[in-house]
């Protein structure tokens, strides 16, 4: 995942992701959430460190790509499952 290094689950919000990036992104943007960095929006942002600012995780989410408006794709035509 290029925001915290995790194995890529699929394509989420316009980049290939992991299934906890992509969540969080959409927890995010769902419940409007409005995060403050309390270090200068400096934090590392990797597998071991993604939950300690929220802040920093979703402004990388956002500069490695991740669009606000989710980009949903058909995975199974047959089934109507979503991709997003």
């Amino acid at each position: 995942c290029p925001v915290c290094g995790d194995k890529i689950s699929g394509f989420h919000y316009g980049i290939f992701s992991c299934e906890s990036c992509k969540g969080f992104f959409k927890r995010t943007i769902q419940n409007k959430k409005n995060y403050k960095c309390l270090a200068a929006a400096k934090c590392d942002v990797s597998l071991k460190t993604r939950k300690r600012c929220p802040a920093c995780r979703f402004s990388k989410c956002l500069s490695k790509g991740m669009k606000l408006e989710g980009e949903c794709h058909v995975l199974d035509i047959s089934k109507k499952k979503l991709a997003c």
